[in-house]
């Protein structure tokens, strides 16, 4: 079933109320944590077909345990509370499943996303795309309002600009002063000099929920010594 943004907000609140000073184990209640995380987003996870403790043939012979799988979406190793400040030390392991998830024998591809998970913290990957660092790191705290981070857990795909680092989800806004000079306020005020960024051909800009184009001075206009 799928949610709207508010609803899976609003079910992400309680679950962080919940868990937020769980300070236990992995083992003692890692599917429950992830039962309920998944019903936030509105998936029945054994309905879904996502599964625990899935038997993990490895290449050199050896077998590994994910804590849950989602066959052609994601995987997800947890670990316990305690680790949460040290979950880089464990990225090998859930990289490693995420590879060897894979099968070509049988056309199975690896799993698009895989979250490393400490109750508390959350690493959320796309190893194919960017297999050198984390795409988001989420607290537990942070959820609600990051939500979208692990829409695909509701078998939904979050958008590039919701998995982009920080600096590159809110970039600095290099057209407010646009913005401000469309404005009615300044509509009749010619700059002096031409700002060091321009829209090319008077782009729209958003000032506000409002669409401006802002008014450029006609090359007639400027000064002597700036043409």
């Amino acid at each position: 079933m799928t949610l709207a943004g508010q609803e899976i907000q609003a079910n992400l609140r309680r679950f962080v109320k919940r868990w937020t000073s769980y300070a236990g184990s992995e083992k003692a209640e890692a599917q429950t944590f992830l039962n309920e995380l998944f019903a936030c987003y509105g998936t029945d996870r054994q309905a879904a077909g996502v599964h625990f403790e899935e038997n993990q043939p490895r290449p050199d012979g050896g077998r590994g345990f994910l804590d849950a799988l989602w066959p052609g979406h994601c995987l997800i190793e947890m670990k316990r509370p305690a680790e949460a400040a040290r979950l880089p030390a464990h990225r090998q392991q859930p990289l490693d499943y995420w590879r060897d998830s894979a099968d070509a024998a049988s056309d199975r591809p690896a799993v698009d996303y895989v979250v490393l998970c400490a109750f508390a913290r959350f690493e959320i990957w796309e190893p194919g795309r960017f297999p050198r660092d984390p795409r988001a790191i989420v607290d537990l705290a942070q959820l609600p309002d990051r939500y979208d981070t692990l829409l695909f857990l509701g078998g939904q795909r979050p958008g590039s600009s919701t998995l982009a680092p920080a600096a590159l989800r809110n970039p600095p806004n290099i057209l407010l002063r646009w913005a401000s000079f469309g404005s009615a306020s300044s509509q009749n005020a010619m700059p002096t000099r031409m700002p060091a960024f321009a829209p090319p051909g008077g782009a729209s800009v958003v000032q506000g929920e409002k669409c401006v184009t802002p008014s450029l001075p006609s090359i007639a206009t400027w000064p002597l010594g700036d043409r």
